[in-house]
């Protein structure tokens, strides 16, 4: 759910956040987890870079933000 969330519209050169600040105030130009594990590694997790509008893939034992999503409903 969470790379949905990514503006691709919005250029990394900008120094904007790739995601809609009206609906997503605050957020840092940084990456944000984005699942639990990867199918590389238990020890690696997805996570979603909202400075440069991509996923990749991140050693579980880094610092990286959070954002809370819902799967719908």
């Amino acid at each position: 759910e969470l790379e949905t969330l990514v503006n691709l519209n919005i250029n990394s050169d900008s120094g904007q956040p790739s995601i809609d600040n009206n609906y997503f105030p605050n957020t840092v130009m940084s990456s944000y987890w984005a699942t639990n594990s990867s199918a590389i590694s238990n020890e690696q997790a997805w996570a979603i870079h909202f400075g440069i509008g991509t996923a990749l893939i991140l050693d579980r034992n880094d610092e990286v933000f959070v954002r809370l999503v819902s799967g719908g409903d």
